[in-house]
């Protein structure tokens, strides 16, 4: 009896950790946003993230990489971080991520440099103080900083997920491939599998929604180890890796995006497929809201196709790029 007993609890926590997908979408609440609008010019703005009332997000103008908006007065504030190779220049693409709620971390792609801003308070970008520099030798494709160090994706011997400790160094490796990935070379199944990565502000939880396939996956993060709280997934990639992705015009677009504050995590969600235009198989109008625990609580149906995004710490506001035909790119406000 104690034997059948102990088979039930187990078929009904991998049933928890497997749950349909399909689940996330039986409701959704209707959002709508307002564009914000400022006196500077927008190009292809990404990579978006919100510190107190200001707004950072990578968009190349003129030479420089970052734009920086007040979102309490609407107002635009300054561009820095000049486009190069020399000592306080960067090389792109970016990608942006905030840490301990108030530090501003770039992380350059080409060459595994990352460099952490405190700001202070001001976003006077002249006297921004550059609050740490790791280099990272295995290059990851993106990286998050943790409560210990850093927790980082790319093309690794071994494991999906690299944890680093607080100088940058590699420590563990944890986290295996879905579906056939642990059967393909580091390239094949990193492409394959790549996604939306995001960390909850105190470093205690990240996750990871996959780009090409409904795969997702919520870690707890304790004593240099990360242990997987929950997985959802159900269908495969559509496609294979030849030097690069080959995907199937019915290959569904999943999980473009990811932001995480104290209580939750936000997955900006596709659901086209590679064979529509593109840029709407690149962006997303469904937001998934899950808590760190990995359960879903809301799906937020958005009135405009959004590129990026990020949630104001108290969960009230979300801030996103997003795009409409006839008027391109815009920053637009959600009211949560």
């Amino acid at each position: 009896m104690k034997t059948i007993f102990n088979s039930i609890i187990i078929c009904i926590a991998f049933c928890s950790c497997n749950r349909q997908t399909s689940d996330f979408f039986s409701s959704q609440r209707e959002i709508y946003g307002e564009a914000i609008t400022v006196d500077c010019l927008i190009g292809r703005p990404a990579e978006i993230v919100c510190i107190d009332s200001f707004l950072f997000f990578y968009d190349r103008y003129e030479g420089q990489t970052i734009t920086v908006l007040d979102i309490k007065n609407d107002r635009f504030i300054s561009r820095f971080l000049n486009e190069g190779q020399g000592p306080d220049e960067v090389l792109v693409p970016l990608k942006l991520s905030v840490s301990g709620g108030k530090k501003l971390i770039v992380f350059q792609m080409q060459n595994g440099l990352l460099r952490e801003y405190d700001l202070s308070g001001t976003v006077d970008m002249e006297q921004k103080a550059l609050y740490g520099e790791y280099s990272f030798e295995d290059r990851p494709a993106n990286i998050k900083k943790t409560a210990g160090g850093f927790v980082g994706i790319g093309m690794f011997e071994d494991g999906r997920y690299t944890l680093y400790d607080e100088n940058g160094k590699a420590v563990n490796t944890v986290g295996k491939y879905p579906f056939r990935g642990e059967k393909m070379s580091p390239a094949e199944r990193f492409f394959l599998y790549q996604g939306a990565l995001c960390v909850s502000p105190d470093g205690s939880h990240f996750a990871m929604g996959s780009s090409y396939c409904d795969n997702l996956e919520f870690y707890r993060i304790e004593n240099g180890d990360a242990s997987l709280v929950r997985r959802y997934e159900t269908y495969d990639v559509a496609g294979n890796f030849d030097r690069q992705v080959s995907l199937s015009d019915n290959c569904v677009m999943n999980y473009k995006g990811a932001c995480g504050t104290e209580r939750y995590c936000y997955m900006l969600y596709s659901g086209e497929t590679f064979g529509t235009q593109h840029v709407r198989s690149t962006g997303g109008k469904l937001i998934l809201v899950f808590d760190w625990k990995g359960a879903h609580v809301q799906t937020l149906a958005s009135d405009k196709l959004i590129y990026s995004f990020c949630v104001d710490a108290a969960d009230e506001t979300l801030y996103a790029i997003t795009y409409e035909e006839e008027e391109g790119f815009s920053i637009t406000r959600y009211k949560l």
